[in-house]
């Protein structure tokens, strides 16, 4: 969060912004094989203080971003603005083009975007969403689930999120965000590379992850 600050970028370059904290969540298998997130409950609450401040009924647009995800919105007004959304419409954006299978049928959490129709629907709604479908999920797989149950549409531009380790892939500037970065000097650098600025190649990839 602190990197995407200092570089304003991040949620800090939308038009209105707020930090939510969470706590550490558990981790199970999915059908990726790997290990996911079961931190559906943390952002149960973080939506409630969404909810509760009431700010998002302000704009057309609700973006979640991870705090490891850099993210440009200028790019994504760009990718938002080329889909042509109905005015109006209660859609999500599905956001990468990775295998469905693999990518929660291309809608990652890494970054959200809702328009205010779709969360005003959700809100409407989650209690329904909330008995019916639980929290033993990963995040974004419970309110993709949640949508589409409710019968929210959704758009898809898998030019949106890189998902990839290395700062390098920063460089691609089709893309409007960049995910997991889990080292802040990579982060920085991705922001650099997305920027036009110099890169310390010495920190491409986090610690453990091969270059």
């Amino acid at each position: 969060m602190g990197v995407a600050k200092k570089n304003n970028q991040g949620i800090f370059a939308c038009n209105a912004s707020s930090v939510f904290h969470s706590w550490k969540s558990s981790a199970a298998g999915w059908d990726t094989g790997t290990a996911t997130l079961v931190n559906t409950g943390v952002f149960f609450k973080v939506w409630d203080l969404v909810k509760a401040n009431g700010r998002y009924l302000q704009y057309d647009w609700t973006i979640k971003s991870d705090a490891d995800c850099a993210f440009l919105p200028d790019r994504l007004r760009s990718h938002l603005w080329n889909l042509r959304v109905p005015a109006g419409a209660a859609v999500y954006i599905k956001n990468t083009n990775q295998d469905k299978g693999l990518s929660n049928g291309q809608f990652l959490g890494a970054i959200e975007i809702f328009s205010k129709k779709a969360v005003m629907t959700y809100f409407d709604n989650e209690a329904g969403c909330k008995k019916s479908m639980g929290k033993n999920s990963g995040e974004d797989g419970f309110l993709k689930g949640c949508m589409d149950a409710l019968g929210v549409g959704y758009m898809h531009d898998g030019e949106i999120l890189k998902p990839d380790f290395a700062a390098s892939y920063c460089r691609t500037a089709a893309r409007a965000a960049f995910h997991p970065l889990k080292d802040p000097a990579v982060l920085q650098n991705c922001y650099n590379a997305a920027l036009g600025k110099d890169i310390d190649w010495s920190h491409n990839t986090a610690a453990g992850i091969p270059r």
